[in-house]
């Protein structure tokens, strides 16, 4: 049970980065080498504190979070310490982890955009009909970030991706979608930046391929992938550029059989019916 809730903690504090960064992306350099003027360092530290909390770093010590933050010593405790105070942040000994606090203010950000209220029923009615899970998607620095997630069988347990979830951009169907919506120079710098790395023997990592699958995913209005994230597993998305320049992509995945393969053109057709229906609400 306890790391099922650190799980969610490290899933949904991602919602929360996007409070800082969603409007103005984050910096390649690290924080502490930021001279903007108008920004605030220690808040930018403190976050980048906060981001080290993840899936695979659910319990830290000053010394871990100092090294992965780039940061001195007593400035990574001095941040720690004040997230402990603050209720953030609980320290066991040597060992800090994040509390249940930070889902209230992830919990404002999705409360905000009533993506409970618009957006949860209209993935839900779509993810019954389908059958399966439909997920709403932003770019958030290299990333998709699910922001919205509705599955077929809300009774039904998972242990997969959840809202906070990240996925990468250049080998998912939900990341290229996101990919089409860029202008050409900010695509080809994400491409240039990205670490591109075999997920399966199936993954393009070639940058021009990646490329073409994009202006593919422009010109088709989808993105279909097949087992370059998962082994046996088809995906599919489409971008949704709203009215207000919001910037989002909705898919789905389903298993690779010749059921699975009958059934992309009715995926494609529901879900483009489903980001018509959200790009009146968002």
């Amino acid at each position: 049970m306890t790391a099922c809730v650190n799980r969610t903690l490290c899933s949904l504090f991602d919602i929360l980065e996007l409070l800082y960064f969603h409007v103005n992306p984050r910096q390649v350099v690290p924080v502490a080498q930021s001279n903007d003027k108008d920004r605030s360092s220690t808040l930018a530290k403190g976050l980048a504190v906060l981001e080290c909390f993840n899936a695979d770093n659910q319990g830290l010590n000053i010394s871990d979070v100092a090294k992965l933050c780039g940061l001195d010593r007593a400035v990574a405790r001095r941040l720690l310490l004040t997230f402990v105070d603050l209720g953030y942040l609980e320290q066991n000994e040597r060992t800090f982890r994040m509390t249940p606090k930070v889902m209230a203010i992830a919990g404002g950000f999705l409360q905000s955009r009533q993506y409970g209220t618009l957006v949860q029923p209209i993935l839900e009615t779509y993810a019954k009909d389908l059958g399966t899970s439909v997920s709403l998607a932003v770019m958030d620095n290299k990333s998709a970030l699910y922001v919205a997630k509705a599955n077929a069988d809300p009774t039904r347990i998972t242990f997969g991706f959840t809202v906070g979830s990240r996925l990468p951009l250049y080998c998912t169907a939900i990341g290229r979608a996101l990919l089409s919506l860029l202008p050409d120079a900010r695509l080809e710098t994400v491409l240039r930046d990205t670490n591109f790395h075999k997920i399966t023997q199936h993954t393009q990592v070639a940058p021009g391929e990646i490329l073409q699958e994009v202006e593919t995913t422009r010109e088709l209005g989808h993105a279909v992938t097949d087992g370059e994230f998962e082994i046996g597993v088809i995906g599919c998305a489409i971008p949704l550029q709203t009215q207000s320049n919001g910037q989002f992509a909705i898919g789905t995945s389903f298993v690779e059989d010749s059921i699975g393969y009958a059934r992309i053109n009715e995926t494609i057709r529901q879900l483009s019916d489903c980001a018509r229906t959200l790009g009146k609400v968002l």
